[in-house]
């Protein structure tokens, strides 16, 4: 066999490999888009700035952590007691501030996934 073709094999199970991946990530993440609803939470404590970036907050006498952009943790953008906008999921029991997307990864991963099939048929199926 062509050490051109093994390393094109090899590409593709990489690229098949992390399509994959990709689509299972997208997949968890359309259940946010699908059941969250927006909801006010109130800032009840803000730990230090650090890797997390976690900030938490009380929403129907419940505290949940959320991540805060690293800006937003730097200039103080919450203070204890203001109100924050959040995405809360009831089936889950879970909280999240703004911008969870994965259907347009969806169809991210499944064109590059289709991508890769054809670019493997044009250089394995080619004929010398």
């Amino acid at each position: 066999m062509d050490l051109k073709k093994v390393f094109i094999i090899f590409g593709f199970l990489i690229a098949l490999m992390w399509g994959a991946n990709n689509l299972n990530k997208a997949a968890n993440k359309l259940q946010y888009e699908k059941y969250n609803e927006i909801v006010t939470a109130k800032v009840v404590d803000l730990p230090l700035c650090n890797k997390s970036n976690m900030i938490i907050v009380e929403y129907q006498e419940k505290r949940y952590s959320t991540p805060v952009s690293k800006m937003e943790c730097i200039h103080k953008k919450h203070s204890i007691g203001s109100l924050l906008q959040v995405e809360y999921n009831p089936s889950l029991d879970e909280m999240v501030n703004g911008g969870y997307t994965g259907a347009y990864r969806l169809w991210i991963a499944f064109l590059i996934f289709i991508g890769g099939v054809f670019l493997s048929y044009v250089f394995i199926g080619r004929k010398k």
